[in-house]
């Protein structure tokens, strides 16, 4: 009969030859030489690798000795690390269409005026990347598009640091730890520069800093604590709003279990200094406005809330594909939730245990407290586009109430450990191919082009100042604008082109631009043809119609023009 050290030696031997190969295949990856749909198609024997090594990895944490874990937890984190980075080992300019782009703008405003302008809501991921790119002495450009691998090893060792004091047992940190390492998926994955999910990956170490400040109970925690909630709306405004309902919370619970007056006290202090930051800083930008008018918009007009290529995508989804499609996105986590409210009933039943239990206590809480800060953000409160903005509240805690079940089930010898077993590898797979948008998930791929970038500043430098863009992709024009002037600097009037080029070939007495990138021929041609807002017709009508002329083409952008009558 083969031991079980014989297995995991087999492990281990494996997991070093298949990275040994995903490495070689991962240097000599030629670059991208344009926009690709998928990023998964044009590199499937990389991801068979990265994915391989995962499942092995996972199998070999949880039957293997302290040594080997190590190892094993190793190529668990440098299967997490190909995936974020695929951006970079593709070689793409830059993995963003929209927001993303705008970071760079506004790091080119602080570094041309000095200042931080009222329009920026979150500078202080902007000062980071200035900081190391004055430290390194890399152009910032480069910092802005690898900033997410800073956000990665944040995450991990956050993680890392609250699962140790929050569990004392090895075996348990390693169970939660295991879990969390589960993460590569679209609602927490830190792909691009993003001050949201950056946030949100500092939310461990915040919880650490709490429970430190409760255990030590001395000033220079209750300072420490305060600097962080003090700091947090220049972070994310949203996330620190968060971080102030859960302290909130938290003092709440203190007062009404009568804990340490002490602690409510310096509790009370921290919760007062967190909403003066946060109103201090959110009234010092022009946020509060929008926000206000977003807010009143919503009450009348809730559906214009969620973005309308979503909305007239999923409208013609058959009930199976709609089905496959929850199941994509969200089939990891369904099945974790369903795993968390077992374990939830579990630990309720056992009322005695919780109560001389504190992290048992803290777990719950984390999980309830996320759960209703989700459900007030998805259904009752407007934040923006990103519909999915609310979710990634309930992912992490949702991810550490998975550990502990898993920690608590998977110790057993039989059958069952290895249910669990292939439920973390069902898991785990999923999240692997919905980590990155990609026709796997009805998602466009993110990757911004250097074409696209290099057309659209052709197209500023010379173009007539009155004379607005239409493009199919309103957003991208102007967070691209953004990236080349800087965002304080007045971006040019672009507007959507409407369905099959409407707004084009209705009469019209004024000039204008027209920007079509290949991303957006290819999107509605290929992904979103069910949506018929494009046809093939009407692309070849717009380069066959009199009045419009091709002024620029580059493989990845058509620039028009159309001179009105008046000219």
């Amino acid at each position: 009969m083969i031991s079980q050290k014989n297995i995991t030696r087999f492990l281990l031997i494996v997991d070093i030859l298949l990275l040994v190969c995903l490495s070689l295949n991962i240097l000599l990856y030629p670059p991208s030489s344009g926009y690709e749909l998928s990023p998964y198609s044009s590199a499937k024997s990389i991801f068979f690798l990265i994915s391989s090594i995962y499942v092995l990895s996972l199998v070999g944490v949880i039957i293997s000795k302290k040594v080997q874990q190590k190892f094993f937890v190793f190529f668990l984190l440098t299967s997490c690390l190909y995936i974020i980075s695929t951006p970079l080992w593709k070689k793409y300019f830059f993995f963003s269409r929209a927001d993303g782009l705008r970071h760079i703008g506004h790091v080119i405003d602080i570094l041309t005026t000095g200042k931080i302008p009222s329009t920026n809501y979150y500078p202080a991921i902007h000062i980071i990347i200035i900081g190391i790119s004055y430290l390194a002495d890399i152009s910032f450009l480069i910092i802005t598009g690898r900033i997410n691998l800073l956000f990665f090893a944040i995450y991990v060792l956050s993680i890392y640091t609250l699962t140790k004091n929050i569990f004392t047992k090895l075996t348990t940190r390693r169970y939660i730890i295991l879990s969390i390492l589960l993460i590569p998926s679209i609602f927490l994955a830190p792909l691009s520069p993003a001050p949201h999910t950056f946030a949100l990956n500092l939310f461990p170490l915040l919880l650490y800093l709490y429970l430190l400040h409760f255990k030590i109970q001395q000033p220079k925690t209750t300072f420490l604590l305060s600097l962080v909630s003090v700091f947090l709306p220049i972070l994310h405004p949203l996330f620190s709003l968060f971080w102030t309902y859960f302290l909130g919370l938290m003092l709440f619970l203190d007062i009404l279990t009568n804990c340490n007056k002490r602690n409510a006290l310096y509790l009370t202090e921290i919760v007062i200094l967190s909403v003066v930051s946060f109103i201090s800083w959110f009234s010092r930008t022009v946020l509060w406005k929008r926000r206000i008018m977003m807010v009143l918009r919503w009450f009348v007009t809730p559906e214009n809330y969620v973005s309308i290529s979503e909305v007239s995508k999923i409208s013609h989804f058959s009930f199976w594909k709609l089905t496959t499609f929850i199941f994509k996105w969200f089939g990891g986590y369904i099945t974790m939730g369903v795993v968390v409210l077992l374990a939830l009933f579990e630990l309720i039943s056992k009322r005695q245990y919780i109560q001389k239990t504190r992290q048992h206590k803290l777990l719950i809480f984390i999980f309830v407290a996320s759960t209703i800060w989700t459900i007030l953000l998805t259904f009752v409160l407007p934040t923006g586009s990103d519909i999915f903005r609310g979710i990634r509240y309930s992912v992490f805690s949702l991810e550490l109430m998975f550990g502990y079940a898993l920690y608590k089930n998977i110790v057993m010898k039989n059958y069952k450990r290895w249910l669990w077993v292939s439920l973390l590898i069902f898991i785990s797979t999923l999240h692997i191919f919905n980590t990155l948008p990609s026709p796997f998930i009805e998602a466009p791929n993110g990757q911004f082009t250097i074409m696209e970038f290099t057309g659209t500043k052709w197209l500023l430098q010379n173009k007539d100042t009155d004379n607005p863009i239409l493009g199919i992709s309103p957003t991208t024009i102007s967070a691209a604008s953004n990236s080349i002037l800087g965002v304080s600097d007045e971006a040019p009037r672009n507007q959507y082109v409407g369905d099959h080029f409407k707004n084009i070939f209705i009469h019209n007495l004024n000039s204008y631009y027209i920007w079509l990138s290949y991303a957006d021929v290819v999107k509605y041609l290929k992904l979103w043809n069910e949506t018929e807002r494009f046809t093939p017709s009407d692309f070849r009508e717009v380069r066959v119609y009199q009045k419009i002329n091709q002024i620029y083409y580059n493989r990845g952008l058509w620039v028009y023009v159309y001179w009105g009558d008046t000219k």
